[in-house]
Parts: C-alpha cells; structure tokens; sequence
C-alpha cells in the first residue's frame, strides 16, 4: 500500500489493515490504527493518529507522527526527528540514523513512551488479512451493452453512436452514448464482466444517483474526472466491484468528486489507486491501494 501527497483516510472506519508491504509519504494522514504484515516505511510528514503495528521492519525519516505506540516483530531504523507519542516495542533492535543514543530519544521527544529493544511477549499483527469480500448488491441486474444503449436512446444519441451497435464497446462517454451526463432512478446492477471488456472505461463523466448503483468490471477506469451527485438530497450507493483475480484494478483519476449522501464501495482482489483531487465516502477494499494527489477518503468501515 502506497500513501503519498495529501492523502487522507478518517472517519469512524479510518482504520488500516495491510497486507504486504506500506508506505506513507508526504502529508498522508491515517485517522486511526495501521497494522502491517510486511515492512513499514514513513518519512516526510506522514502522520498516523492511532498504533502503527509492523510484522516486518520499520524505516521512519524525516518528520513522521505517530499518535500512538510503534510496535514491530522486526528491526526498526529511525531518524531523532520522527516523532511516537506511545511506546516503541521491536522484536529486532533498534538503529538511530543521525547518531542519537537510546536515551537521547526519550529526553529530546522523539519517543514520549518507554522503548523495548528486545521485545518478546508483545502481540503482533496477524499473519494475513482477510479475504476481499464481496460487497452486498440490490436492484435489477443488466448487461453492459443494454445499459449503454438504453443511456444512449434516452440521450437521443445518433444512430452510428458506438452504444447502438452490436459491439458497444467499453467506453462510456458523451461520443459513445450521447451524453455525459447520467441519472439512475432505480437500483441498478450493471454486469460488464461477460462482454469482451478487459477494461471499463468512463471519461467525463457526471452520474446523478436517485437510486443505487452497481458496477460489475474484470478492471474499471475512469478519466477526465468523476462527478456523482444526489439531487434527490437522499442516502445511495455507488458500487464498484472489480475482478477475481489479483490484476483486477479500478483506478480513478481526478478530480473526483462524490457526493456525500453518496456512499463508495470500491472492491477489488488486485488494485485500488485513486490519483488526483479526490473526495469520497465509503469503503474500500483490496489488496493493495495506491493514492497520489490530494485525495481524501472518509472511511465508513474500514479502508
């Protein structure tokens, strides 16, 4: 998991769980707990509320913050600066890289709590985090090519648009359907994993939801910014559900901007990235998640 830029990730679920490797960089902000089964890298101004739990090592540089304690079932490499409000724990040893002793870390500030350098009865993460889940869909399920043509009708699209025909493609964007502009009125599933799309594609796109909908992809991404509204002022779902496999991938690249009563549920085995001026509400769920840019993610169970 790679955090960098202005990444933020709070609300009441702004917990993490990693499994592999994490990396915070830059001004990313973890509103609560982080658990990592693999290695931990923080420098810049990372800053993490809560208790940074580390399988394997940590390297921390620069000005990082963490709001609770620090604890790793492996070597820990910090710089003087960093600073732990909690107690550090490491199984491995512990290296300074500018030459501080021990001691010195604790009067200057850097660890306000204890520190262990031998640590041996300190719980440690779990070995593995769970699987993906699949998230919960309701409403009437439809093919891809139907949706985009029942869009590209109601949008009084031109009869050679690529919706109409046989093979709509997998794109959807104003050449394509007629229009950029979408409102679903009722709970929809839309199935795009049986028709010949490695990737879906939305560019341009602003959806207005007075009903839930659902995205069934093997990979999704979505270009020249992401706009979902609620015009009808009421709580809906935006689901977006990627692949079996560890390559499925829903990449978002801003600016996106949810609304929101709109909760996001993004799903997928493989890759989340958001990059760019990002603001949602919801739920992510991978293997891996990868932020640039200035994205913002109010976590409502767990990211």
């Amino acid at each position: 998991m790679v955090l960098t830029n202005t990444t933020t990730i709070g609300g009441p679920g702004g917990n993490l769980l990693v499994n592999g490797d994490f990396t915070c960089n830059s001004n990313a902000h973890v509103v609560g707990d982080v658990t990592v089964t693999g290695n931990a890298s923080l420098t810049n101004n990372c800053r993490i509320d809560g208790t940074l739990w580390v399988g394997g090592t940590v390297k921390a540089d620069s000005s990082p913050h963490i709001g609770g304690n620090l604890q790793s079932g492996g070597q820990v490499t910090i710089q003087s600066t960093v600073r732990i409000s909690g107690y550090l724990a490491t199984a491995a040893g512990l290296t300074v890289l500018d030459g501080k002793s021990v001691a010195n870390l604790k009067t200057i500030g850097t660890v306000h709590g204890e520190i262990y350098t031998a640590a041996s009865t300190l719980p440690l993460p779990a070995v593995a985090a769970p699987a993906v889940p699949t998230p919960e869909t309701t409403g009437a399920e439809t093919s891809w090519g139907a949706w985009l043509k029942s869009i590209a009708v109601g949008a009084g699209a031109p009869s050679w648009s690529a919706a109409l025909q046989t093979k709509p493609g997998c794109v959807l964007s104003t050449s394509t359907v007629g229009t950029a502009k979408l409102t679903v009125t009722g709970n929809t599933v839309v199935d795009a994993t049986g028709a010949a799309c490695p990737t879906v594609t939305l560019q341009g796109l602003a959806i207005d939801l007075k009903a839930d909908l659902t995205l069934k992809v093997n990979a999704l991404g979505s270009t020249n910014g992401l706009k979902v509204t609620a015009s009808d002022g009421r709580p809906h779902k935006l689901t977006i559900v990627a692949g079996s496999g560890s390559g499925s991938l829903i990449r978002l690249v801003g600016p996106t901007s949810i609304d929101p009563q709109v909760t996001a549920n993004l799903t997928s085995s493989g890759t989340v990235q958001i990059d760019g001026s990002t603001d949602l509400t919801g739920t992510i769920r991978a293997s891996r998640l990868v932020t640039s840019g200035a994205v913002t993610v109010h976590a409502t169970g767990g990211a």
